[in-house]
Protein backbone atom coordinates (compact mmCIF):
# COMPACT_ATOMS: atom_id res chain seq x y z
CA UNK A 1 0.00 0.00 0.00
CA UNK A 2 1.34 3.15 -1.14
CA UNK A 3 2.61 5.40 2.46
CA UNK A 4 2.19 9.32 2.74
CA UNK A 5 5.44 10.26 4.75
CA UNK A 6 5.92 13.13 6.34
CA UNK A 7 9.91 13.88 6.85
CA UNK A 8 10.90 16.81 8.81
CA UNK A 9 14.15 18.09 9.46
CA UNK A 10 16.26 21.39 8.45
CA UNK A 11 16.08 20.49 4.28
CA UNK A 12 16.55 24.37 3.66
CA UNK A 13 19.18 25.26 6.53
CA UNK A 14 22.50 27.13 5.64
CA UNK A 15 24.09 24.69 6.85
CA UNK A 16 24.02 22.02 3.95
CA UNK A 17 24.72 18.91 5.97
CA UNK A 18 21.27 19.21 7.26
CA UNK A 19 20.03 19.07 4.40
CA UNK A 20 22.88 15.66 3.46
CA UNK A 21 21.28 13.58 6.53
CA UNK A 22 17.27 14.69 5.26
CA UNK A 23 18.24 13.48 1.84
CA UNK A 24 19.95 10.04 3.11
CA UNK A 25 16.74 9.29 5.32
CA UNK A 26 14.64 9.84 2.10
CA UNK A 27 17.07 7.57 0.06
CA UNK A 28 16.55 4.78 3.10
CA UNK A 29 12.82 5.04 3.09
CA UNK A 30 12.39 4.99 -0.13
CA UNK A 31 14.19 1.52 -0.51
CA UNK A 32 11.55 0.05 1.82
CA UNK A 33 8.53 2.11 0.43
CA UNK A 34 9.89 2.90 -3.10
CA UNK A 35 5.79 4.07 -4.09
CA UNK A 36 5.31 6.03 -1.41
CA UNK A 37 4.97 9.23 -1.49
CA UNK A 38 6.93 11.78 0.67
CA UNK A 39 6.07 15.24 2.07
CA UNK A 40 8.84 17.37 3.34
CA UNK A 41 8.76 19.57 6.38
CA UNK A 42 11.56 22.25 7.16
CA UNK A 43 11.59 21.84 10.51
CA UNK A 44 12.47 25.86 10.65
CA UNK A 45 9.39 26.80 8.26
CA UNK A 46 11.64 27.60 5.61
CA UNK A 47 10.25 26.99 1.68
CA UNK A 48 14.03 26.80 -0.10
CA UNK A 49 17.46 27.83 0.44
CA UNK A 50 18.99 31.13 0.58
CA UNK A 51 20.48 32.55 -2.64
CA UNK A 52 24.06 33.29 -2.49
CA UNK A 53 24.99 37.25 -2.79
CA UNK A 54 26.76 37.67 -6.57
CA UNK A 55 26.42 40.52 -9.24
CA UNK A 56 23.23 42.99 -9.08
CA UNK A 57 22.30 41.22 -6.22
CA UNK A 58 24.88 41.61 -3.81
CA UNK A 59 24.17 44.79 -1.98
CA UNK A 60 20.80 43.84 -1.36
CA UNK A 61 21.25 39.91 -0.14
CA UNK A 62 24.91 40.65 1.74
CA UNK A 63 22.58 43.63 3.52
CA UNK A 64 20.02 41.54 4.90
CA UNK A 65 22.75 39.09 6.09
CA UNK A 66 24.72 40.93 8.00
CA UNK A 67 21.01 42.76 9.67
CA UNK A 68 20.53 39.28 10.77
CA UNK A 69 23.74 38.21 11.38
CA UNK A 70 24.30 40.96 14.20
CA UNK A 71 20.64 40.86 14.85
CA UNK A 72 21.32 36.98 15.87
CA UNK A 73 24.85 37.68 18.03
CA UNK A 74 22.86 40.54 19.66
CA UNK A 75 19.89 37.78 21.32
CA UNK A 76 22.24 35.20 21.79
CA UNK A 77 23.00 35.78 24.68
CA UNK A 78 19.24 34.93 25.71
CA UNK A 79 18.35 32.07 25.06
CA UNK A 80 14.72 32.50 24.83
CA UNK A 81 14.63 35.69 22.94
CA UNK A 82 17.07 33.98 20.81
CA UNK A 83 15.06 31.05 19.78
CA UNK A 84 11.64 33.55 19.40
CA UNK A 85 13.38 35.94 17.35
CA UNK A 86 14.29 33.10 14.73
CA UNK A 87 11.64 30.48 14.96
CA UNK A 88 8.77 32.88 15.91
CA UNK A 89 7.73 34.87 12.37
CA UNK A 90 4.51 34.08 11.31
CA UNK A 91 5.26 33.15 7.55
CA UNK A 92 7.33 30.23 9.17
CA UNK A 93 4.92 29.33 11.69
CA UNK A 94 2.34 29.51 8.81
CA UNK A 95 4.54 27.09 7.07
CA UNK A 96 4.95 24.64 9.13
CA UNK A 97 1.17 24.45 10.12
CA UNK A 98 0.38 24.23 6.10
CA UNK A 99 2.65 21.19 6.14
CA UNK A 100 1.89 19.31 9.35
CA UNK A 101 -1.68 19.68 9.65
CA UNK A 102 -2.90 17.14 6.82
CA UNK A 103 -3.25 13.07 7.50
CA UNK A 104 -0.33 11.24 6.83
CA UNK A 105 0.30 7.46 7.79
CA UNK A 106 3.69 8.57 9.55
CA UNK A 107 5.80 11.17 10.31
CA UNK A 108 9.51 11.49 10.77
CA UNK A 109 11.77 13.80 12.48
CA UNK A 110 14.49 12.98 10.30
CA UNK A 111 17.77 13.41 12.51
CA UNK A 112 20.25 16.32 13.10
CA UNK A 113 21.14 17.57 16.69
CA UNK A 114 17.51 18.65 17.23
CA UNK A 115 17.24 18.26 20.63
CA UNK A 116 18.63 21.67 22.12
CA UNK A 117 16.52 25.22 22.86
CA UNK A 118 16.99 26.66 19.48
CA UNK A 119 14.85 24.17 18.21
CA UNK A 120 12.30 23.37 20.76
CA UNK A 121 9.54 26.13 19.47
CA UNK A 122 9.28 24.32 15.84
CA UNK A 123 9.69 20.59 17.19
CA UNK A 124 6.53 21.95 19.84
CA UNK A 125 4.96 23.63 16.65
CA UNK A 126 4.92 20.42 14.19
CA UNK A 127 4.40 18.17 17.41
CA UNK A 128 0.77 20.22 17.74
CA UNK A 129 -0.60 19.25 14.45
CA UNK A 130 0.75 15.50 14.36
CA UNK A 131 -1.26 15.14 17.30
CA UNK A 132 -4.24 16.84 16.38
CA UNK A 133 -4.23 14.38 13.43
CA UNK A 134 -3.02 11.57 15.67
CA UNK A 135 -0.30 10.36 13.12
CA UNK A 136 2.19 7.99 13.88
CA UNK A 137 5.66 9.70 14.45
CA UNK A 138 9.20 8.94 15.39
CA UNK A 139 12.60 10.85 15.95
CA UNK A 140 15.40 8.90 14.36
CA UNK A 141 19.17 9.44 14.99
CA UNK A 142 18.95 12.97 16.66
CA UNK A 143 21.50 14.58 18.89
CA UNK A 144 21.17 16.75 21.65
CA UNK A 145 22.97 20.14 22.11
CA UNK A 146 22.43 22.97 24.74
CA UNK A 147 19.73 22.51 27.13
CA UNK A 148 19.68 26.09 28.85
CA UNK A 149 16.42 27.56 28.84
CA UNK A 150 13.79 26.07 31.81
CA UNK A 151 10.77 27.56 29.29
CA UNK A 152 12.17 26.18 26.00
CA UNK A 153 13.31 22.57 28.09
CA UNK A 154 9.32 22.05 28.78
CA UNK A 155 8.30 23.10 25.63
CA UNK A 156 10.56 20.43 24.31
CA UNK A 157 9.52 17.78 27.18
CA UNK A 158 5.98 18.60 26.28
CA UNK A 159 6.73 17.89 22.75
CA UNK A 160 8.37 14.37 23.29
CA UNK A 161 5.73 13.48 25.72
CA UNK A 162 3.13 12.41 23.53
CA UNK A 163 0.97 9.36 23.13
CA UNK A 164 1.17 9.39 18.84
CA UNK A 165 5.49 8.99 19.00
CA UNK A 166 6.27 5.76 18.67
CA UNK A 167 9.95 5.70 18.98
CA UNK A 168 13.26 7.71 19.37
CA UNK A 169 16.50 6.80 18.41
CA UNK A 170 19.48 9.18 19.18
CA UNK A 171 23.28 9.47 17.81
CA UNK A 172 24.66 10.58 20.73
CA UNK A 173 24.04 11.22 24.49
CA UNK A 174 21.30 8.97 24.99
CA UNK A 175 21.50 9.10 28.94
CA UNK A 176 21.17 12.81 28.72
CA UNK A 177 17.78 12.69 26.43
CA UNK A 178 16.64 9.72 28.23
CA UNK A 179 16.70 11.69 31.83
CA UNK A 180 16.40 15.25 30.89
CA UNK A 181 13.42 15.45 28.15
CA UNK A 182 11.66 12.03 28.17
CA UNK A 183 8.67 11.58 31.01
CA UNK A 184 7.21 8.98 29.24
CA UNK A 185 7.79 4.97 28.96
CA UNK A 186 9.43 5.42 25.34
CA UNK A 187 13.22 5.81 25.84
CA UNK A 188 15.49 6.52 23.52
CA UNK A 189 18.33 4.05 22.22
CA UNK A 190 21.51 4.19 20.41
CA UNK A 191 21.94 4.74 16.36
CA UNK A 192 23.76 6.02 14.27
CA UNK A 193 23.75 9.51 11.88
CA UNK A 194 21.99 8.28 8.50
CA UNK A 195 24.66 10.30 6.57
CA UNK A 196 26.60 7.52 6.96
CA UNK A 197 25.16 6.62 3.82
CA UNK A 198 25.76 9.79 1.38
CA UNK A 199 27.58 7.66 -0.98
CA UNK A 200 24.64 5.55 -1.91
CA UNK A 201 21.72 8.60 -1.13
CA UNK A 202 23.72 10.98 -3.72
CA UNK A 203 25.15 8.32 -6.34
CA UNK A 204 28.44 10.55 -5.48
CA UNK A 205 32.39 8.98 -5.84
CA UNK A 206 35.32 9.95 -4.52
CA UNK A 207 37.69 11.46 -7.40
CA UNK A 208 41.11 11.06 -8.05
CA UNK A 209 42.33 13.96 -6.35
CA UNK A 210 45.94 15.65 -5.32
CA UNK A 211 43.95 18.49 -3.05
CA UNK A 212 43.64 18.41 0.79
CA UNK A 213 40.54 20.29 1.55
CA UNK A 214 40.11 22.69 4.54
CA UNK A 215 36.63 23.21 6.25
CA UNK A 216 36.23 26.20 7.79
CA UNK A 217 33.82 26.98 10.37
CA UNK A 218 32.73 30.61 12.07
CA UNK A 219 31.48 30.57 15.39
CA UNK A 220 32.60 34.10 17.46
CA UNK A 221 34.96 36.62 16.47
CA UNK A 222 37.53 34.76 19.19
CA UNK A 223 37.14 31.72 18.09
CA UNK A 224 37.81 33.01 14.15
CA UNK A 225 41.16 34.42 15.37
CA UNK A 226 41.89 30.90 16.52
CA UNK A 227 40.28 29.39 13.13
CA UNK A 228 42.52 31.61 10.74
CA UNK A 229 45.82 31.21 12.90
CA UNK A 230 45.64 27.70 12.63
CA UNK A 231 45.19 27.28 8.74
CA UNK A 232 47.50 29.75 8.56
CA UNK A 233 50.09 27.94 9.64
CA UNK A 234 48.73 24.95 7.78
CA UNK A 235 48.75 26.19 4.62
CA UNK A 236 52.25 27.89 4.82
CA UNK A 237 53.52 24.16 5.59
CA UNK A 238 51.60 22.98 2.98
CA UNK A 239 52.79 25.40 0.50
CA UNK A 240 56.79 24.51 1.63
CA UNK A 241 55.73 20.76 0.99
CA UNK A 242 54.68 21.52 -2.25
CA UNK A 243 50.88 20.01 -1.35
CA UNK A 244 47.54 21.46 -3.64
CA UNK A 245 44.78 22.68 -0.82
CA UNK A 246 41.71 24.17 -1.12
CA UNK A 247 39.07 26.16 1.31
CA UNK A 248 35.48 25.23 1.78
CA UNK A 249 32.43 25.35 3.66
CA UNK A 250 29.75 23.30 4.52
CA UNK A 251 27.64 26.38 2.80
CA UNK A 252 26.72 28.90 5.62
CA UNK A 253 27.50 32.77 4.53
CA UNK A 254 29.58 32.93 7.80
CA UNK A 255 31.66 30.12 6.96
CA UNK A 256 32.51 31.58 3.49
CA UNK A 257 33.30 35.27 4.66
CA UNK A 258 35.91 33.31 7.25
CA UNK A 259 37.48 31.41 4.47
CA UNK A 260 38.19 34.91 2.40
CA UNK A 261 39.72 36.37 5.68
CA UNK A 262 41.88 33.47 5.69
CA UNK A 263 42.86 33.69 1.91
CA UNK A 264 43.44 37.72 2.34
CA UNK A 265 45.54 37.02 5.35
CA UNK A 266 48.21 34.90 3.13
CA UNK A 267 47.39 37.41 -0.21
CA UNK A 268 45.27 35.21 -1.80
CA UNK A 269 42.32 36.16 -3.75
CA UNK A 270 38.59 34.12 -3.77
CA UNK A 271 40.32 31.67 -6.18
CA UNK A 272 41.29 29.50 -3.06
CA UNK A 273 38.01 28.94 -2.14
CA UNK A 274 35.54 26.53 -3.40
CA UNK A 275 32.51 27.98 -4.70
CA UNK A 276 29.61 28.14 -1.98
CA UNK A 277 27.61 25.16 -2.53
CA UNK A 278 24.10 26.20 -2.35
CA UNK A 279 22.31 22.56 -2.08
CA UNK A 280 23.40 19.28 -0.80
CA UNK A 281 24.45 17.77 -3.88
CA UNK A 282 26.97 20.29 -4.24
CA UNK A 283 28.16 19.96 -0.74
CA UNK A 284 29.02 16.23 -1.26
CA UNK A 285 30.46 16.79 -4.69
CA UNK A 286 32.94 19.28 -3.20
CA UNK A 287 34.06 17.04 -0.20
CA UNK A 288 34.11 14.37 -3.32
CA UNK A 289 36.78 16.60 -4.93
CA UNK A 290 39.26 16.07 -2.01
CA UNK A 291 41.96 13.38 -1.58
CA UNK A 292 41.44 14.32 2.29
CA UNK A 293 40.23 17.03 4.69
CA UNK A 294 41.04 19.10 7.80
CA UNK A 295 37.47 20.34 8.63
CA UNK A 296 35.33 21.29 11.68
CA UNK A 297 31.58 20.17 10.69
CA UNK A 298 30.22 17.18 11.57
CA UNK A 299 28.87 16.50 8.32
CA UNK A 300 32.12 17.66 6.10
CA UNK A 301 33.51 14.58 8.41
CA UNK A 302 30.70 12.25 7.97
CA UNK A 303 30.08 12.96 4.49
CA UNK A 304 34.11 12.35 3.96
CA UNK A 305 33.93 8.90 5.84
CA UNK A 306 30.80 7.60 3.66
CA UNK A 307 33.32 8.38 0.47
CA UNK A 308 35.94 6.80 2.29
CA UNK A 309 38.23 9.90 2.22
CA UNK A 310 40.23 10.23 5.31
CA UNK A 311 39.41 13.34 7.51
CA UNK A 312 40.79 15.62 10.66
CA UNK A 313 38.54 17.15 12.75
CA UNK A 314 39.09 20.26 14.72
CA UNK A 315 36.48 20.28 17.72
CA UNK A 316 34.17 22.60 18.64
CA UNK A 317 31.30 20.61 20.16
CA UNK A 318 31.46 17.71 21.65
CA UNK A 319 29.71 15.31 18.66
CA UNK A 320 32.34 15.53 16.72
CA UNK A 321 34.17 14.10 19.42
CA UNK A 322 31.48 11.39 19.79
CA UNK A 323 31.32 10.38 16.01
CA UNK A 324 35.32 10.19 16.14
CA UNK A 325 35.11 7.71 19.38
CA UNK A 326 32.26 5.84 17.50
CA UNK A 327 34.54 5.52 14.54
CA UNK A 328 37.12 4.02 16.79
CA UNK A 329 39.41 7.37 15.82
CA UNK A 330 39.61 9.50 18.25
CA UNK A 331 43.24 10.36 17.54
CA UNK A 332 42.28 12.54 14.57
CA UNK A 333 40.34 14.84 16.89
CA UNK A 334 42.46 17.92 17.62
CA UNK A 335 41.98 21.45 19.51
CA UNK A 336 42.16 24.98 17.71
CA UNK A 337 45.31 25.05 19.68
CA UNK A 338 46.87 22.49 18.19
CA UNK A 339 50.60 22.45 16.61
CA UNK A 340 49.81 22.75 12.96
CA UNK A 341 52.45 20.02 12.68
CA UNK A 342 50.32 17.49 14.50
CA UNK A 343 47.52 17.93 13.10
CA UNK A 344 49.37 17.53 9.38
CA UNK A 345 51.07 14.70 10.68
CA UNK A 346 47.60 12.84 11.97
CA UNK A 347 46.66 13.50 8.31
CA UNK A 348 49.25 12.42 6.13
CA UNK A 349 48.99 9.13 8.70
CA UNK A 350 45.28 8.70 8.18
CA UNK A 351 45.71 8.82 4.51
CA UNK A 352 47.50 5.98 4.53
CA UNK A 353 45.70 3.92 7.62
CA UNK A 354 41.82 4.98 6.00
CA UNK A 355 39.39 3.59 8.18
CA UNK A 356 37.95 0.15 9.89
CA UNK A 357 35.72 -0.30 6.55
CA UNK A 358 34.29 -2.90 8.39
CA UNK A 359 32.94 -0.86 11.27
CA UNK A 360 31.66 1.45 8.97
CA UNK A 361 29.50 -1.08 7.50
CA UNK A 362 27.95 -2.77 10.47
CA UNK A 363 27.26 1.28 11.57
CA UNK A 364 25.64 1.94 8.41
CA UNK A 365 23.44 -1.75 8.39
CA UNK A 366 22.61 -0.99 12.26
CA UNK A 367 21.51 2.31 11.01
CA UNK A 368 19.15 0.93 8.60
CA UNK A 369 17.89 -1.52 10.62
CA UNK A 370 17.26 0.71 13.57
CA UNK A 371 15.18 2.90 10.69
CA UNK A 372 13.00 -0.16 9.59
CA UNK A 373 12.41 -0.67 13.20
CA UNK A 374 11.40 2.27 13.62
CA UNK A 375 9.30 2.42 10.79
CA UNK A 376 7.84 -1.24 11.64
CA UNK A 377 6.67 -0.07 15.38
CA UNK A 378 4.95 2.79 13.48
CA UNK A 379 2.98 0.66 10.92
CA UNK A 380 2.34 -1.76 13.42
CA UNK A 381 3.88 -4.42 11.15
CA UNK A 382 6.91 -6.36 9.88
CA UNK A 383 9.14 -4.52 7.13
CA UNK A 384 11.22 -6.82 6.90
CA UNK A 385 9.29 -9.97 6.01
CA UNK A 386 6.69 -7.92 4.50
CA UNK A 387 8.90 -5.83 2.20
CA UNK A 388 10.79 -6.85 -0.95
CA UNK A 389 13.79 -4.72 -0.19
CA UNK A 390 15.70 -6.48 2.44
CA UNK A 391 18.66 -5.12 4.03
CA UNK A 392 21.06 -7.52 2.48
CA UNK A 393 19.91 -5.78 -0.81
CA UNK A 394 21.17 -2.31 -0.53
CA UNK A 395 24.69 -2.17 -1.82
CA UNK A 396 27.17 -0.92 1.16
Amino acid sequence: MKKRILVIGEHFSENLGDGVICQSVEFLINQFFPDSELILSDLSGRLYFMNAYKGQEKFSVRSKYLISKWTHRALSKNTFLYALYVHGRWNRAANIKEKSDQEYDLAIFAGGQMFMDYFSLPIHRHMKYLVKNNTPTIFNACGMGRVNSTLLQKRLQQALSHENINSISARDHVNQINEKLLNTDIQATQSHDCALWTKEAFNIQKKESNVIGLGVISLSNKKDKKVVKLYTDIITELNNKGDEWELFGNGSFDDHELALKIAHSLGYDESVIAKRPLNPTELVQTIANYRSIISFRLHSHIIAVSLDIPTIAITWDNKVDFFFENIERPDRVFQYDSHFQDVLTKLFEAEQMGYDNDLIRTQKEECLSNLVENLALAFDSDLLEQNETPISNIEV
